[in-house]
Order: C-alpha cells, then sequence, then structure tokens
C-alpha cells in the first residue's frame, strides 16, 4: 500500500506545474555549465567526458547549492493536504501513509538527479568522450592552454576530486550522498508539516543548507557538523596524499543516521496527533 501512495503522488508530481520549475532548472544547467564545458573544448582542442558536467556540480562548493534549495522549491506542496488525503488516511493508516510519502521523496530525488544527468550526458554533443577514465579536457587543457583554463578555472573539477577517484566513482559516491541529503530534506519539511509548523520547516532546511555551505566555503573545522561537507566528494581527501579529512563511510553513516531519526521522529509525532 505505501508503494502505491508513493506512485500515486509521485505521478501528481510529474504532471503537475511544479515541474516545470524542473525543467527551467535544467536549461539553466545546460547554458551555465555543459554548454560552457563545451565550448571550453572546442577552442582547447579536446573533449570533456560525458558525466564530467554532472560531477563538477555535485563536488564544486560553488554549484551545489542549486540542487537542495530548487528541490525545496519543488516540495513546496508536499507531503499531500487537505482534503486529497483524509480518504487516503482512512484506508491506510498513517503509518503506511508516511512511509508512502517518503518512499515518494526518494522517487522524487533519484528522478531530479537522473534529469540532470541525462543533460549532462547528452548536452556536450560532439564535445563529449565516452571513455571511463577522466578526459583531456580535465587532465591535460591546463597544460596545453594554461590562459584558456586559468579564464574558466570555474568550469573544472577539483584536484582532490580527479586525484581520489574515477569518474565512475565518483558519480556512484556523489550521487548517493546528494541523493540521501535531498531524503533528509524532505524528512525535515514532512516533520514540520505534520506538527503545523510547515514554513519553520522550510526555513530550518534552507538554513542548515545555507549555513553548511558557508562554513565550508571558509573551510571552518565545524563544517562535518553539517550535511554539506558530507556531499562534497573532495572535501573528504587531501589533494595528493593517501590521508583522509573525513571517511567516505562516515558521510554516509551520518547521513543515514539523520534520516532513520527523522523518520522516527516522524512516526511518533504523526502517531499522537492531529494532522489536519
Amino acid at each position: 500500500m505505501a508503494v502505491r501512495i508513493a506512485f500515486q503522488r509521485y505521478g501528481n508530481f510529474l504532471f503537475s506545474k511544479k515541474s516545470i520549475l524542473l525543467l527551467y532548472a535544467l536549461v539553466f544547467f545546460w547554458e551555465d555549465i555543459v554548454q560552457r564545458i563545451g565550448q571550453v573544448a572546442g577552442q582547447g582542442e579536446c573533449k570533456a567526458g560525458f558525466l564530467e558536467p554532472y560531477l563538477l556540480m555535485l563536488t564544486s562548493t560553488d554549484h551545489i547549492m542549486l540542487i537542495p534549495l530548487l528541490f525545496l522549491v519543488l516540495l513546496s506542496d508536499f507531503p499531500d493536504k487537505g482534503g486529497k488525503v483524509i480518504p487516503v488516511l482512512s484506508r491506510t493508516g498513517k503509518g503506511k501513509w508516511q512511509s508512502g510519502q517518503v518512499l515518494c521523496l526518494g522517487f522524487f530525488a533519484l528522478t531530479y538527479l537522473c534529469s540532470f544527468l541525462i543533460v549532462s550526458a547528452v548536452g556536450l554533443g560532439k564535445q563529449a568522450s565516452f571513455l571511463t577514465e577522466w578526459s583531456d579536457f580535465t587532465n591535460a587543457l591546463y597544460v596545453r592552454f594554461p590562459e584558456l583554463f586559468g579564464r574558466n578555472n570555474q568550469l573544472f573539477l577539483s584536484t582532490e576530486v580527479v586525484a581520489q577517484g574515477t569518474p565512475v566513482m565518483v558519480l556512484i559516491h556523489s550521487s548517493l550522498l546528494v541523493l540521501l541529503f535531498l531524503l533528509m530534506l524532505g524528512q525535515i519539511v514532512f516533520l514540520f508539516h505534520i506538527m503545523n509548523r510547515r514554513l519553520f520547516g522550510f526555513a530550518a532546511a534552507i538554513l542548515l543548507t545555507t549555513a553548511g555551505w558557508g562554513v565550508t566555503k571558509l573551510n571552518l573545522d565545524i563544517k562535518w557538523l553539517f550535511p554539506v561537507s558530507h556531499v562534497l566528494y573532495g572535501e573528504h581527501f587531501q589533494t595528493f596524499l593517501s590521508q583522509l579529512h573525513c571517511s567516505i563511510w562516515l558521510s554516509y553513516g551520518y547521513f543515514i543516521l539523520w534520516n532513520i531519526v527523522l523518520f522516527v521522529c516522524g512516526r511518533k509525532q504523526i502517531e499522537r496527533c492531529r494532522i489536519w
């Protein structure tokens, strides 16, 4: 029953007006990152890896803020409200309804990330390289055309990312960590919604994200208390040495723990209060 609830809610989202915002975000991503990488690769007479624009967005401190903040905008009518859900609650019970909503969050987040991945894969066109290793754009352009690199250095993956993983490895870890982060933000919104503090929930999620971004940019020691640092693959490593700033498995544990805590708190809250 929870799966059915999730698919029904997911279908409503896909055909809602809110999905237009995702389209706008994809156009922005293509124009601001994918297209520019293709142009610079063409000027440098090389090709860029088809995953690299997507990985840049997930691993760069300058680009990462787009992902959670837009996701929160897409959740502005989440979860179901008012009379639409009362018949569902009466048939399924609060527990299954909650499980369905959280599962739907996972569908939202997965679709969201896959959309950016598809644009990254097809948006480079003839400048795309489909190798499983880092492309000449990432590994060699800065040597051949240092001035071109200097003018566009915001379009290149950090040294920590390139030195500490293959494209496929970074893809897997970054996507899973961002997925867990988005699920965490959605559960914060859900918890405060059933406490009748919906706006406070959005404010808390935004503050958690922006504060984490700020302390990560400043490289403060407290950055590991916030989710943004745990999402960024390169933050876990020193540039060339094998020493770690933070184990990536600890970051998985961080998000899994918070998601479990939020789910349990949501279950306890939903069982002892009136939602509407």
